[in-house]
């Protein structure tokens, strides 16, 4: 059985980064989806999903310098569940509310095009080439195992 999630979508909030005590980098991004279908009314009705992202070493710092809210991005990887109880709210037992939450653990980020009117061409032109030369490196190099969630890492 296989745990893979692609999501195309767009940044919805400019990329968050932090470190481990260990020193691993984790960038925390939040993706939108559209999803568009007609209603029973013959309607055509669209909604935003919103996924929650993190990214782990070379990569995630890749995502805090090179992505910004609106770009595009193709995210690759595993779709994890993490529980805990919220103590802000009660059940009807007066027990903290249980709550759910999905996240994605990417394997691979890539950056797509940017919002229209955020930079002019050249700026644009240069940054892309930036872009292409962390890709190439972090594509060239092989360093992966330290890049993904141990034990220590928070989900």
């Amino acid at each position: 059985m296989l745990n893979i999630i692609n999501l195309v979508g767009r940044v919805a909030r400019d990329p968050e980064l932090i470190y481990t005590p260990g020193g691993t980098a984790i960038c925390n991004l939040i993706i939108a989806t559209n999803e568009s279908y007609k209603n029973s009314a013959g309607d055509q009705v669209e909604e935003a999903q919103f996924h929650s992202v993190r990214v782990f070493g070379k990569q995630a710092e890749a995502c805090k310098n090179y992505l910004i809210k609106g770009q595009e991005a193709i995210v690759t990887g595993r779709l994890v569940y993490r529980k805990y109880d919220d103590n802000n709210f009660k059940n009807s037992d007066d027990e903290p509310l249980r709550r759910v939450l999905a996240r994605i653990l990417a394997s691979r980020v890539k950056f797509g095009s940017k919002p229209r009117g955020t930079q002019n061409q050249t700026e644009q032109d240069a940054r892309s080439e930036d872009m292409a030369a962390a890709a190439q490196e972090l594509t060239s190099q092989d360093d992966t195992a330290g890049d993904t969630p141990g034990d220590d890492m928070p989900l």
